[in-house]
């Protein structure tokens, strides 16, 4: 097996997740697949479009192949920087004329790669360097690359300045989002500084892969750790430092937001976004239950942790994600509460009250 048939097997791989990623948004059609199946298939195309420029002979073949992947150059900062801004909620404000706006530079850039042959204001000069038996396109840099170069660079700071800021936001409890984002961001700039300015021996183009790993990473770190359940939409009800505990769930039942009051009432050593609500309350499966079949705005008393007593606010939030809201409080410390109940075992309930004794008397049948 020559150098050039082996070079394959390591740059499949990419091609190949890209398509099974592609595949995965394809059936999920979640409100951010639309921007990460955009980042997945330039990413995509970018690897595929680099296989057959190592592959293929010659100069002008090469240059062909050369032109197409700026496709995947210039779409795949539109993608980050749009996502960027569906994190933030802000996409509708882009609107049609701003959304058109964004493809002004990708497709003068577009125009001068494919006239390239008669002027040198997108390349100075194009040539072919041997590498270990392989031909690889190299150029000159001219004015009209250092323009994409600086609007691509300028999309992608943006972009991840909005992921960034809907992360510190939401919140002190999102490290593992912060790890993802910061690798899914950086990755690909790295690599794409290291080939641009000439900083690695090699001609290798480490780009394409970087691009598909990070769009694994975004992927994974959407349908994983909750990262595009952090569009900011319950945390104005959500306060850290408030006594009751509070907690917001997804409509696939994973945590999306909670305070630390939840951890302290029921005692949870580990807790974090996009953990599943199953795993968390496994101790709990009636309350589970209860949950899972929640349709309505509800509060319920449940008793099931140790010798105390909680009081239970559900409110299903009017959002996209259609994210149930939990408020928890700890009734055991509040001795009105516990003679209320000691009543209402003694059979005095219209000491009680009607409201809170139907409340009760209901939540205690279903648990």
């Amino acid at each position: 097996m020559t150098v050039q048939q082996l070079i394959f097997l390591p740059i499949l791989i990419p091609v190949l997740l890209a398509c099974y990623l592609l595949y995965y948004l394809a059936q999920r059609r979640g409100p951010f697949d639309a921007v990460l199946a955009l980042i997945v298939a330039t990413g995509g195309l970018w690897c595929a479009g680099y296989i057959v420029e190592c592959s293929v002979s010659g100069f002008e073949t090469k240059l062909w192949v050369v032109k197409f992947e700026y496709f995947a150059y210039v779409l795949a900062p539109i993608g980050l920087f749009l996502l960027g801004l569906q994190m933030q909620d802000r996409l509708h404000l882009l609107g049609k004329k701003g959304f058109a706006a964004l493809f002004i530079v990708p497709v003068l850039t577009l125009v001068q790669v494919f006239t390239s042959d008669y002027h040198d204001v997108f390349w100075i000069s194009k040539q072919l360097v041997e590498y270990k038996g392989l031909y690889f396109f190299e150029s000159t840099y001219g004015p009209g690359f250092w323009l994409h170069i600086v609007y691509s660079y300028t999309l992608n700071l943006i972009g991840a300045l909005l992921m960034f800021l809907a992360m510190f936001e939401s919140g002190q409890y999102y490290k593992r989002q912060r790890i993802a984002l910061t690798v899914a961001l950086v990755l690909p700039w790295i690599a794409n500084i290291i080939y641009i300015f000439r900083l690695s021996d090699t001609p290798f183009d480490p780009s394409p892969f970087a691009i598909v790993i990070s769009g694994f990473i975004l992927v994974m770190g959407v349908f994983r750790f909750g990262l595009g359940d952090l569009v900011p939409v319950a945390r104005a009800k959500v306060l850290a430092d408030m006594k009751e505990g509070v907690m917001v769930l997804d409509n696939q039942m994973r945590v999306v937001d909670f305070n630390q009051a939840v951890a302290k009432l029921f005692d949870f050593e580990n807790i974090a976004v996009g953990q599943k609500a199953h795993e968390l309350f496994e101790a709990h499966p009636k309350l589970m239950r209860l949950l899972e079949r929640q349709q309505e705005s509800t509060e319920l008393i449940y008793t099931g942790v140790g010798d105390r007593v909680h009081r239970i606010n559900s409110e299903l939030l009017n959002d996209k994600n259609h994210s149930l809201l939990l408020t928890i409080h700890d009734l055991s410390a509040d001795s009105k509460i516990q003679d209320a109940l000691r009543l209402v075992v003694e059979g005095t309930s219209h000491d009680v009250g009607e409201d809170f004794y139907r409340s009760l008397t209901l939540s205690l049948i279903h648990i």
